[in-house]
């Protein structure tokens, strides 16, 4: 295994990551306010889907529902490309959902893979053809992929898991929080659960210790405000973020992406 080592909780829509082709990865558990495609090209995709493994091949097509966190761990010679929806589709599926494992290769080559083609073709087009008529075709082509996912999956429907909300707003709050004093005490108090029950529903949700991911939160946080200004002193802004010494941020962040702040930006900036 190739592991590229970041850690991303994708909350909000943006179009710059609609669609994309991807290689060989490792990506930690995350979550999408809107549903992931992942189609196959070559190699093999392995995925934990709100803690469910699933193996995907060429012409095998993933299924992220929007909320449900997800991780990726490929082949070295796998090639994928990613699509976001760009509508809330669940009214349509009545509180259901895909499988996360969509698996008729045929029909996804022969029917799907072009309209991601063609997806892509005008998702690229950028500069190029207007953007009132680029934003039509991009909607309409989701419309349509959409269509036809249900034309051959739709009577493979399953329930949405009653969970995922509440774990949801455990997320939420902890990333709107993660610069104060979290603790497995106040965050079991603040949603009404005993402590152990919370803490076993959180690490086989999140398939990490609830320490760790708000630490991985608070180095989202860091980096995201480092970025806007590089002159700020480190220590006060990991304190600021959340972390009660320079060590434990050293600790947090090598933890996240394997390498010291110093070594991580100068990536950024090349």
């Amino acid at each position: 295994m190739q592991y590229t080592s970041y850690y991303e909780l994708i909350r909000d829509y943006n179009e710059d990551n609609v669609i994309s082709y991807l290689g060989p990865t490792v990506y930690p558990s995350h979550f999408h306010q809107r549903s992931e495609f992942t189609y196959v090209l070559e190699g093999t995709c392995h995925a934990v889907i709100n803690n469910t493994t699933y193996s995907a091949e060429a012409h095998d097509l993933l299924f992220a529902p929007d909320y449900y966190p997800h991780s990726y761990a490929t082949t070295l010679d796998a090639k994928r490309i990613n699509i976001y929806l760009l509508k809330d589709y669940v009214q349509f599926l009545n509180q259901k959902t895909f499988p996360c494992l969509l698996s008729d290769k045929t029909y996804n080559r022969e029917k799907l893979l072009p309209l991601l083609s063609e997806f892509q073709r005008i998702y690229s087009a950028r500069g190029v053809m207007p953007d009132s008529t680029r934003s039509l075709l991009l909607q309409g082509y989701s419309d349509v992929l959409f269509g036809t996912l249900m034309e051959r999956y739709g009577n493979e429907l399953v329930p949405r898991n009653k969970q995922i909300n509440t774990l949801v707003e455990i997320l939420a709050y902890i990333e709107d929080h993660s610069a104060e004093k979290l603790t497995l005490e106040s965050l079991s108090n603040k949603f009404g659960y005993n402590k152990f029950y919370f803490s076993k529903f959180f690490n086989s949700s999140i398939g990490d210790s609830l320490t760790g991911y708000i630490n991985n939160a608070r180095i989202r946080n860091f980096t995201k405000r480092f970025q806007q200004d590089t002159h700020q002193n480190v220590l006060n802004l990991a304190v600021d973020v959340g972390f009660d010494s320079l060590p434990s941020f050293y600790r947090a962040f090598h933890r996240a992406y394997h390498c010291t702040p110093k070594e991580y930006f100068e990536k950024i900036k090349n």
